[in-house]
């Protein structure tokens, strides 16, 4: 669709291209909604869960989907970089839907966004809406040990892997899990983590979530995955970009209902 200037105030449109760009007003005409995240794996974290619960929103999350990073994740020196900064991203989800909005009135906005133990609380209008995570961040939801587990042994068993090499492979992977638990959840605090190792089933499980809860999750897996990239003398299996994957190996009943929850604000926004 051709643009015509004199739709809004040309006052109005000069500021907003002035500190975004053309691009973001374009996809602001052609487009219903704009979703804000921090980063492209947010985005596929919500893809998968999307997937996992087969909610109506994985059709919106494709290649037509208008996207805001507010967080600059990449190497300042990357071309794409400066080219993504030079036209008006990684700034303030709320600076860029106000002049946006304010040349297109009839688009919606929502951003979904960490809670960095902030006690940040949603604040949801009619045009817009800001999402927070209730834990520390979207990773918290799902990096449980057993589905670090559950990656490592498909990997393997993918590679034509016996069942009794397979259990050598949990064990391993399991010493390396716990080793990132001690270390980062408990403060090397080894009446706690007995404690913890003395217990079992779901009530384990249960203890671990409350322990991961007010911690920063991405760090734990990191540090997960270098203990088992050590212990299996392999290169690293996951970076933070690619957590996302662990996703598909959660069971149903661990998936917290603020997923569904926060899944269904997305669509009614983005729909």
């Amino acid at each position: 669709a051709a643009i015509n200037l004199a739709d809004s105030s040309k006052k109005t449109i000069k500021s907003a291209l002035k500190d975004f760009g053309l691009e973001h007003y374009y996809k602001a005409r052609v487009c219903k909604a704009v979703l804000y995240v921090e980063g492209n794996t947010d985005i596929e974290m919500l893809r998968a869960f999307s997937i996992k619960l087969k909610h109506p929103l994985e059709k919106l999350l494709d290649d037509k989907l208008y996207s805001y990073y507010v967080t600059d994740n990449e190497s300042s020196d990357t071309f794409e970089n400066e080219l993504k900064r030079s036209s008006g991203y990684y700034k303030s989800a709320k600076a860029h839907f106000q002049a946006v909005n304010s040349c297109v009135p009839t688009l919606k906005g929502i951003g979904i966004f960490d809670n960095d133990n902030a006690n940040r609380t949603d604040e949801i209008r009619l045009e817009s809406a800001m999402l927070y995570w209730r834990k520390y961040e979207f990773e918290n939801y799902f990096a449980f040990p057993y589905i670090i587990e559950d990656y490592k042994a498909d990997f393997f068993g993918k590679q034509g892997k016996t069942n009794i090499e397979l259990n050598a492979v949990r064990n391993i992977t399991e010493n390396a899990i716990n080793e990132a638990i001690l270390s980062e959840l408990l403060n090397n605090n080894q009446e706690a983590f007995q404690g913890y190792l003395r217990i079992s089933g779901e009530l384990r499980r249960e203890l671990f979530k409350n322990f991961l809860t007010n911690r920063k999750a991405s760090q734990f897996l990191e540090i997960c995955f270098k203990n088992i990239s050590e212990k299996f003398k392999l290169p690293l299996l996951l970076n933070k970009g690619n957590y996302y994957e662990l996703i598909k190996f959660t069971n149903q009943k661990d998936i917290d209902l603020e997923i569904k929850e926060k899944l269904d604000y997305l669509f009614q926004y983005l729909s």
